[in-house]
């Protein structure tokens, strides 16, 4: 009796599965590449400006894509809305300099930071130099030592090579990903 029972439940449930999977196909056979390709053309076009996150061509495919689940016939799903709401806080540091001493340094230019940092001037105690900024086993900027809470740290672009231009950290003519993935740093 047993047996049987887990085959009636199975049988029921690949039955189940092949509703929903012919209700899919049913529902996958609509889309077709001229409605892909007209859509992507659409939001895709310079009408949208580029669709950034905040800005009036995201407003706009955010329109469009609303308009187009009325079309369909899809109801709202947040509140009467097709619209979720989401805080956005826009940050930017394109106009921001670094200056030592009498020097100015410009940012992408010059240097790179992480947003988060506070401005205005800061203490030389505030202020760690990292060398490359690398640490990896064949070599490394770190020491047990270096204390790197709430501290700006300074790295210098690249890796280390040595006078026969071998990377110290690969022993090798061939850069290692520390100097071409700044997010190793």
């Amino acid at each position: 009796m047993k047996k049987v029972l887990i085959l009636i439940f199975w049988i029921g449930a690949l039955s189940s599965l092949a509703q929903q999977d012919s209700v899919s196909m049913r529902y996958a056979s609509t889309i077709t590449a001229e409605d892909l390709r007209s859509h992507l053309e659409i939001l895709a076009s310079d009408a949208f400006e580029g669709r950034e996150t905040g800005k009036p061509g995201c407003e706009k495919a955010a329109v469009y894509i609303s308009e187009y689940f009325k079309e369909l016939g899809i109801p709202p799903c947040v509140d009467g809305s097709y619209y979720q709401e989401y805080p956005l806080k826009r940050e930017s540091s394109s106009k921001s300099t670094l200056i030592v001493g009498d020097k100015e340094f410009k940012f992408l230019d010059d240097f790179f930071f992480w947003l988060g940092f506070d401005s205005g001037e800061l203490k030389t105690s505030d202020v760690v130099f990292l060398g490359f900024g690398i640490d990896s086993d064949a070599y490394s900027d770190y020491t047990s030592e270096i204390d790197l809470n709430g501290k700006m740290v300074i790295t210098l672009e690249g890796e280390p090579f040595d006078d026969e231009a071998m990377s110290m950290v690969t022993r090798s003519e061939k850069a290692s990903e520390w100097a071409t993935e700044w997010r190793m740093k």
